[in-house]
């Protein structure tokens, strides 16, 4: 195997600020439904399918990057699936109505977790064996930090400049759109390559098989964890997608104060992944 170029901080930081970016997207869309719900008269049925679409879209589009990534060019699917989802955001911000409203929220859940699988690949390429653990408990924070991101600034253009509720998504998808850009230029005048020294695509990959799945289920930790995770999903999803109209319409909260508070209350999760990362290292 050849030898790899080693990246420039740069672009590492740029891949972090991009999932940052990414992660205040859905957030975006949660923080935006009382304004949506008032222009474009919607009912709550209607807001959670804005949020179910983009999940779904997300949920299913996530294999199809795995399997592009691991099989075709890492920076120009990284790019292509990328530029796909700030299209989106920024189609979102000029929504005349709500069908536009949903195929703006699908075309973000096409591409956002493209991004999200090639920045994963990517830091993990460059971080020692001893500090996997720590690597993702990091990356994990970045998102949770960007999902927080997204309800503040929501706050901030609505409540403290008095800017339309578009202007939020227009800003964010711009600002992914130069980072990105800047991910690419570096990319091309450092000549880095993506060859990682642990992992073998072609042997290892990141194909799923349920034949594997199952065998790794046999062991009574993993079967744990996996049922933790079935159990405190649709938990969490409620708790994110809805908490912040149950703060205004059930306590009347202003946008600000609603936002303020969830950020509050969701302080002790990323110290939790901080944690958990340093655990699975020891």
């Amino acid at each position: 195997m050849n030898q790899q170029r080693k990246p420039g901080t740069i672009i590492y930081i740029s891949f972090l600020a991009l999932i940052f970016l990414k992660s205040s997207v859905s957030y975006l869309l949660i923080t935006s439904f009382p304004i949506l719900e008032l222009i474009f008269s919607l009912s709550h049925f209607q807001l959670g399918l804005i949020i179910s679409i983009f999940y779904l879209f997300g949920l299913i589009f996530t294999f199809i990057w795995i399997y592009l990534i691991e099989r075709k060019s890492f920076l120009k699917v990284t790019f292509i699936g990328t530029l796909i989802w700030i299209i989106g955001c920024i189609l979102f911000s000029i929504s005349p109505n709500y069908i536009f409203l949903l195929l703006s929220a699908a075309v973000i859940g096409l591409g956002i977790e493209c991004t999200t699988v090639a920045a994963l690949i990517y830091i993990l390429n460059y971080t020692p064996k001893n500090n996997e653990g720590k690597a993702f408990s990091f990356y994990i924070s970045i998102q949770g930090v960007g999902s927080l991101f997204g309800i503040f600034l929501t706050s901030v253009f609505s409540e403290t400049l008095q800017l339309n509720w578009n202007f939020v998504f227009l800003f964010v998808g711009l600002l992914s759109l130069f980072v990105l850009l800047i991910i690419f230029i570096l990319f091309k005048v450092q000549k880095v390559s993506l060859i990682d020294y642990r992992f073998d695509f072609e042997k290892v990959g990141y194909k799923f098989e349920f034949r594997s799945f199952g065998e790794a289920l046999k062991k009574k930790t993993n079967l744990g964890i996996f049922l933790l995770l079935i159990l405190a999903t649709p938990f969490f999803m409620l708790f994110n997608v809805w908490l912040q109209k149950y703060f205004q319409e059930i306590h009347n909260l202003s946008q600000m104060e609603a936002a303020l508070t969830y950020i509050f209350l969701s302080g002790g999760e990323f110290l939790g992944m901080i944690i958990g990362g340093y655990l699975i290292d020891k």
